[in-house]
């Protein structure tokens, strides 16, 4: 039998299991709805938290976010654009047939050509120019420029087969038709806007999950998790509200699990446009010019924001405070900044020496159902930056509309968080910040800001080979960016999971729930 028609005969299986509930399952309650089981379709944090179960990346990012074995074992720098790399032997995909160098040359070559894609892995993916087979388990990746992050970057690539059809789609990846992967788990079935349904994969390289049968519900509103947790209808849920920690730990029968995450939650400014949208004078008129573009008026919305009463009062205090883009300690983080200040009569001056002392009327855009109490915050900050005479109306939707709208540049303010996943500062600033350049591989995240400065030192420090340099470098990055208030940084998240009896799970600074990790 073919490999995609074995994918036809699991396909059928699934709408048999979805029929009827699986017995002796784990049902988890997880707090952000997959997009697609498309590996390659999109790199929101919370949809490769899905893939992983199914699909295994070619390096896995350890707990302390260092490359570890995956799919690729071993690895030698031959030189500054060339990486030998061992790919596992002995691992089948969940119908049996082999892996090997063929589906990761399969794997990179679909990256940049996946319809609605939002690029970011193929922009992770563009400094690999060529796939070279030693033999069918041994590759060279030849690289454009000097690449030292490679192995981080090679943590969402995600494998597929190279026996799928050139022209496989979402929809078949969505259907079960082709989501069919080396990972830990066999895919069931997905109905979307409810439930994924997962098998444990017997002859998973790193040994079969605990939790063999697993559905993962579909469940955004945190009251209903909640409760669907103290009533005994699931047995996990992820994404805690701190709110609801300490009502939680009063049940005996619920146990609550807490780490740091890598997550940095932010503000950001749309400077790129002369007459920035939705940004007016308080009488509804057009403004000369765009605010935003003014250091000096980014700086005054930075410093009237009350950063430790959100940590304090809104996050419960489950959140440690940041002053850059990402948690300090990350290889590319500037020592010498200090704390995020708080000063609102600072805010009014500086408003007032850019000539807004009346201030403005702009929108917020955020989402509602992507970040810990994410709308909650927005909410406050409109208060907060009403307090210093900038009129804010805060527009939260669902991170399906919202993203879409944001990465379009439509907002003059915005929320975004990032889970610098890759440990270090550079992955961040080149998505986030580097002014936006599809076709080079950077910006696919930025929602309008630009600095060119601090592209080409971002852009310099990425491709030092010499850590300690590249550490050093980009740390000046880092600063040079800061110093133009490019965003305001809130805080980083903290991972809250909360289970029902004595199962027991270790968390992931990369907030990615996994299945695997259920001990019971």
């Amino acid at each position: 039998m073919t490999r995609l028609s074995n994918l036809l005969a699991s396909t059928a299986l699934a709408a048999t299991a979805l029929a009827a509930p699986l017995a002796a399952e784990t049902v988890v309650g997880i707090s952000v709805s997959p997009s697609s089981m498309d590996p390659q379709l999109g790199a929101l944090g919370s949809d490769e938290a899905y893939y992983r179960h199914i699909y295994d990346p070619l390096i896995l990012s350890n707990a302390d976010l260092q490359p570890s074995p995956a799919l690729i074992t071993e690895w030698t720098v031959i030189d500054d654009t060339t990486w030998e790399m061992k790919l596992r032997e002995g691992v089948k995909f969940h119908d049996g047939s082999d892996f090997d160098a063929q589906d990761v040359i399969a794997t990179l070559e679909r990256l940049p050509n996946v319809p609605g894609s939002d690029g970011l892995n193929a922009e992770k993916m563009s400094a690999i120019k060529e796939v070279e087979v030693l033999n069918p388990h041994l590759i060279r990746l030849h690289t454009e420029v000097p690449t030292p992050d490679l192995l981080t970057l090679l943590y969402t690539a995600f494998v597929i087969s190279d026996e799928l059809p050139e022209d496989v789609t979402t929809d078949m990846f969505n259907s079960g038709e082709a989501a069919i992967g080396t990972g830990p788990y066999q895919f069931v079935g997905w109905d979307r806007g409810q439930a994924l349904r997962l098998k444990g994969n017997p002859d998973y390289w790193d040994g079969a999950p605990a939790a063999d049968e697993v559905t993962m519900r579909e469940m955004p509103d945190d009251s209903a998790r909640v409760a669907a947790l103290l009533a005994g209808d699931v047995d996990i849920i992820d994404g805690v509200p701190p709110l609801d920690v300490s009502r939680l730990k009063e049940n005996d029968e619920i146990s609550i699990v807490s780490g740091p995450s890598a997550r940095t939650i932010f503000l950001q400014f749309n400077t790129v446009p002369e007459q920035a949208p939705m940004l007016t004078a308080k009488d509804g008129s057009a403004l000369d010019t765009n605010p935003l573009r003014d250091v000096k008026v980014r700086e005054a919305i930075s410093l009237a924001v009350n950063q430790p009463l959100i940590i304090e009062r809104i996050m419960e205090g489950l959140a440690t405070p940041i002053n850059q883009p990402v948690p300090s300690g990350f290889m590319g983080t500037d020592d010498t900044l200090g704390p995020v200040e708080y000063d609102p009569e600072r805010a009014k001056a500086l408003l007032a020496e850019a000539g807004y002392e009346d201030g403005f009327a702009m929108t917020l855009g955020c989402p509602n159902d992507r970040y810990v109490n994410d709308a909650k915050i927005c909410q406050a900050v409109g208060q907060m930056l009403g307090a210093v005479g900038i009129d804010l109306t805060v527009d939260t939707m669902p991170k399906s509309v919202y993203f879409e709208r944001m990465r379009a540049g439509e907002f003059p303010f915005f929320m975004l968080g990032w889970g610098n996943a890759q440990g270090n500062s550079g992955s961040m600033l080149r998505s986030v910040l580097v002014t936006k350049d599809a076709e080079a591989g950077f910006g696919s995240w930025n929602g309008g800001f630009s600095y060119p400065e601090g592209d080409e030192q971002l852009k310099m420090a990425e491709q030092l080979m010499d850590l300690e340099e590249r550490d050093a470098e980009l740390a000046k990055a880092t600063r040079m960016f800061m110093d133009q208030h490019a965003l305001i940084p809130l805080h980083a998240q903290n991972v809250i999971v909360a289970l029902r009896g004595d199962m027991g799970y270790s968390t992931m600074p990369d907030e990615a729930f996994r299945a695997h990790n259920i001990t019971k």
